[in-house]
């Protein structure tokens, strides 16, 4: 298909054309009934044009028509957008880039499982009572495109089997808050052995009324509370809230915010990394990239426009959907792993995330579930991330693991609950 793509874009001015086909099998399960079975595939053609500093993108799904009648119609309905469209001054055009593929990602046995495979899985997994499970399970296949008329051309295909599970006590008509793992693989299909063990054993010492704690305590976070918490950091680094004042990180390249014990690096081409890519979804190769250097903040990420109007490295513009434009976004983030041990008490959780302030970091989450010398308890945190994990974080844990795109250990941490 690129050499369609390559074809198609010849005789095109300042033009990028972007292809995307998703295949993709799904199964829910909630409260250990099976609720939904789905699968289809989804196609799309974007083409984004520049004129005069300003860009104008138009999308459409792939039908019967002819791939370059598409495109063409696609680029006059651009270049129409792009005359209305606000100048952006800094613009510096579509790169020329040489990308590289990335080992890994892509397994011939998963290209065509089907939605009766996926059910054999689901069979597969133990349901016991007394407890609430609820499952997502997923696999499919990704092939993107990009080609642009600076000469950057580029494909890649990759396969994607994932399983996420809850588990939860039930008592007396009455539900426990959940404990959740996930799986993700670009090889081969979930074992739900490997995911529900650990659950239901965690889940055993849940109650329908945790002890609430109080005061200063040290917290150990586990991979999963980890991740939750890096994924609400990163939103800092991203470019175009860094371009936009909206960061409380505008102004801190080069200086330490954070813990000399914190380290964290964005490793887009990690063989079989996750949500590895040889290049973003604007035809930029990725290169690795350290945000967080013991504490000193080292850089963003960058699509081309925040990455122009910034002067920093590029390589993170990927589209949310076929229809999207590109935004900055990580791919594989890595947290360095230290020497803490876990103690204190363990956190797998955090409740209320989702309300925080990315634009101050502010946040206050339930601590759920946890356990403190053995006992399942809950507590209130209210504090702003990059105090946290600046005075607040005592050391990183010796091992990490992959809990979805992000690679963490477990943080330890001291903080004063209530």
């Amino acid at each position: 298909m690129l050499e369609e793509i390559d074809s198609a874009i010849k005789g095109l001015e300042n033009a990028e054309v972007f292809i995307y086909i998703e295949k993709n099998n799904n199964i829910e399960i909630e409260d250990n009934k099976l609720v939904g079975v789905k699968g289809g595939v989804v196609g799309a053609v974007s083409v984004r044009v520049e004129r005069n500093k300003r860009l104008g993108i138009a999308s459409s799904t792939i039908g019967t028509k002819d791939l370059k009648e598409i495109i063409t119609s696609l680029y006059e309905e651009a270049i129409k957008i792009s005359n209305l469209a606000q100048e952006i001054p800094w613009w510096e055009g579509f790169p020329s880039s040489k990308c590289q593929k990335v080992a890994g990602i892509y397994s011939p046995s998963l290209e065509n499982v089907g939605i009766g495979e996926l059910e054999d899985i689901a069979k597969g997994i133990e349901f016991k009572e007394g407890y609430s499970l609820s499952s997502s399970i997923s696999v499919g296949s990704t092939y993107w495109a990009i080609a642009n008329t600076e000469g950057t051309a580029f494909e890649e295909r990759s396969t994607q089997a994932s399983m996420t599970v809850s588990v939860s006590k039930k008592e007396g008509g009455y539900t426990s808050k959940s404990v959740w793992d996930v799986f993700t693989s670009h090889a081969k299909l979930p074992e739900p052995s490997e995911v529900t063990s650990k659950l239901f054993e965690e889940a055993a010492a849940l109650r329908i009324r945790p002890k609430r704690i109080e005061g200063e305590k040290e917290l150990f976070f586990d991979p999963r509370a980890s991740a939750e918490l890096l994924d609400f950091l990163i939103e800092m680094f991203m470019a175009d809230e860094v371009a936009k004042g909206h960061s409380p990180l505008a102004s801190s390249l080069g200086k330490k915010a954070f813990s000399e014990k914190l380290s964290v690096d964005d490793h887009p081409r990690l063989s079989g990394g996750p949500s590895s890519h040889g290049c973003d979804h604007e035809g930029v190769r990725s290169e690795p990239l350290t945000l967080i250097e013991k504490g000193v903040v080292k850089g963003f990420l960058a699509d081309l426009m925040w990455g122009y109007k910034l002067g920093i490295e590029k390589g993170r513009g990927f589209r949310e959907d076929p229809f999207s434009k590109p935004s900055p976004t990580y791919t594989n983030l890595i947290v360095r792993a230290g020497n803490a041990s876990e103690e204190g008490v363990k956190v797998l959780g955090l409740t209320g995330l989702h309300t925080a302030s990315p634009e101050t970091g502010y946040m206050s989450v339930v601590l759920s579930p946890a356990f403190y010398e053995g006992e399942h308890v809950e507590a209130v945190l209210s504090a702003n991330v990059l105090d946290l994990l600046n005075e607040g974080l005592l050391d990183t844990g010796k091992e990490g693991r992959w809990v979805g795109s992000i690679y963490t250990p477990g943080l330890l941490l001291r903080a004063r609950l209530t």
